[in-house]
């Protein structure tokens, strides 16, 4: 098997050896969505619905992560941030509400529909009625979010698992950690992690986790580089 000089590289080998890491060589010639989706990264509710795992609060699995991609249930998680998107949902507001039903529209950039929704309401999210349609209890007078919900998306690689690539949606209860983190990057891009953690909350008689981040470890230069190369290849 030839080398490259002193480097870890291989040459006309089924997987190639390159930065600490075996790749298939073709690869590069494949964008994201050719593969499909990255899987989710989801904190653990008792209503949650994830093949597998058992999320009845006796199972200790409650409160914890699910990684779509390993199938690990972790309590806490070191992680780097290697993409920031934002989207729009909307879910009819018809009595009962079943989470099992498929939203009613959606967009992944926040700007326009999916094509599988486009035009159901309109052909930009800015001119739909449900978009930003801040509405009034009539009952309390209080106002209500809007029916259409915003979420921010994190592609995020877990340092610990061989960076396996997940999507994390946050929103709702979970907005400041959102928020904590898109500070956060704005300042330090790649030269952070993020420990991420959850924390129980009651609010309205209704009880639930919701996520907690912090920084993590400063990087080293090689890493820093290293994570930055890992996320061009999401850049689209």
């Amino acid at each position: 098997m030839a080398t490259n000089g002193k480097h870890d590289t291989y040459t006309n080998a089924v997987e190639v050896y390159e930065g600490g890491k075996y790749t298939v060589p073709g690869l590069e010639n494949f964008k994201p969505e050719d593969l499909g989706r990255p899987p989710k990264l989801q904190l653990i509710q008792s209503q949650s619905e994830i093949e597998g795992v058992d999320v009845n609060p006796a199972s200790g699995n409650v409160g914890k992560f699910y990684h779509g991609l390993t199938s690990a249930i972790k309590a806490r998680l070191n992680v780097m941030v290697l993409k920031i998107t934002k989207s729009q949902i909307y879910y009819s507001t018809k009595e009962p509400f079943d989470r099992k039903n498929p939203p009613e529209c959606r967009s992944a950039d926040g700007v326009a529909p999916d094509a599988d929704y486009m035009g159901v309401f309109a052909t930009e999210c800015a001119k739909c009625p449900n978009f930003r349609n801040f509405r009034v209890d009539p009952t309390t007078g209080k106002q209500l979010a809007p029916t259409c919900t915003s979420q921010i998306n994190f592609l995020m690689a877990d340092t610990e698992e061989d960076d396996a690539p997940a999507i994390a949606t946050l929103q709702g209860a979970s907005a400041e950690a959102a928020q904590f983190i898109g500070q956060k990057i704005t300042f330090f891009g790649f030269k952070r992690s993020f420990l991420l953690s959850s924390v129980f909350e009651t609010k309205n008689s209704n009880s639930y986790f919701k996520w907690k981040a912090e920084l993590g470890p400063k990087l080293t230069p090689e890493e820093e580089h290293r994570y930055a190369m890992m996320s061009l290849q999401f850049a689209g």
